[in-house]
């Protein structure tokens, strides 16, 4: 779990930087749903997936109380592309119409976008165009894959 707090931590940072909004990781610890997931998975009659870890992260947004689960079993990239969807989820609904994070010069908020080992927020019109990094690994100079929508 020393890697979801780290990249939990590192997220919630530029959440706060970019949107002047308060964002601060309140509590992580792994989440055992395994009966429900296998319940689930025997109703939808596919494989369950053996190697799946899955973490409660706890955050506060403007003061407000947030969960969010994520699978712990990635590596940093994945982690941070993960936990920057759910956090900015949860803290759009919290702040309704205003943009989080603003997108600079646009009425609406920046987007998580990942190339190779890169996960970097953007504008939804330009997401291959990193505006801020939250992590850059090894393996950055790959072409863009990223299982996320580049527009929301």
């Amino acid at each position: 779990m020393t890697q979801v707090s780290a990249s939990a931590a590192q997220v919630a940072a530029s959440l706060s930087r970019l949107s002047g909004v308060g964002v601060r990781v309140t509590a992580v610890r792994s989440h055992d749903d395994s009966e429900l997931r296998s319940q689930g998975s025997s109703l939808l009659g596919v494989a369950l997936e053996s190697d799946y870890l899955e973490a409660a992260v706890d955050l506060s947004i403007h003061d407000e109380e947030v969960r969010v689960f994520i699978n712990a079993q990635q590596g940093p990239a994945g982690l941070v592309e993960q936990l920057a969807h759910a956090v900015v989820d949860s803290g759009q609904e919290i702040l309704g119409s205003t943009p989080f994070p603003p997108c600079p010069g646009h009425s609406h908020p920046m987007t998580v976008a990942a190339s190779g080992g890169r996960v970097f927020w953007c504008c939804p019109s330009a997401p291959d165009t990193a505006i801020a990094i939250l992590v850059e690994t090894a393996d950055a100079g790959q072409p863009r894959s990223s299982k996320w929508p580049s527009d929301t």
